[in-house]
């Protein structure tokens, strides 16, 4: 649909203007808006849990840096000393 008279000059402005859909269309995009949500709350999951794994890795790989530390620092201050 377009304003203006069919002699004149018409503007440019322009309306789409679609039928209304059958039910089993609406049914079907509602499923998939359903389907979309889950996923996306799915998505939502797993990335807390990522965060949470990436806070422990942090957790260990000081402790490991620690642990590195130390067991250096053994070597030097005794180092015709073997350790377990």
């Amino acid at each position: 649909m377009a304003c203006g008279v069919e002699n004149e000059d018409p503007c440019e402005y322009f309306i789409w203007i679609d039928p209304p859909m059958c039910e089993r269309a609406m049914q079907v995009i509602h499923g998939l808006l359903r389907r979309i949500n889950g996923n996306a709350e799915e998505v939502r999951r797993l990335m807390v849990q990522i965060e949470g794994k990436q806070e422990q890795l942090v957790t260990y790989e000081k402790k490991l840096r620690s642990f590195g530390a130390s067991k250096l620092l053994l070597i030097l201050i005794a180092p015709g000393e073997t350790t377990n």
